[in-house]
């Protein structure tokens, strides 16, 4: 797990449910400032969880319904971002 690298010790569930969350924020940006492409984001966001629980094969196959879960959640904020970006340069250009 990602999580065991940083030389702070903190929970796996900070990780999962404050860092990632965070991230696929960043990616939603990034993806709509990439050339106003606003999928990248949401699709590498989705592929986010799997940092925290892809650390072998027995155990992915086992978390296939929480990669889902957190993936598609992940892909959501993403979408969110950088459909509000999207909104927000709309409206500055409107005025």
């Amino acid at each position: 797990m990602l999580y065991r690298y940083f030389s702070i010790d903190f929970d796996p569930y900070v990780f999962i449910f404050m860092i990632l969350p965070l991230l696929a924020f960043l990616l939603g940006a990034v993806g709509y400032f990439a050339a106003k492409r606003l999928w990248i984001g949401p699709l590498l966001a989705f592929f986010l969880p799997l940092l925290a629980i892809a650390s072998d094969q027995t155990t992915l196959v086992a978390n296939l319904d929480a990669w889902l879960i957190y993936g598609l959640t992940d892909m959501a904020f993403a979408l969110l971002s950088g459909c509000s970006l999207m909104l927000i340069q709309k409206r500055w250009k409107r005025e």
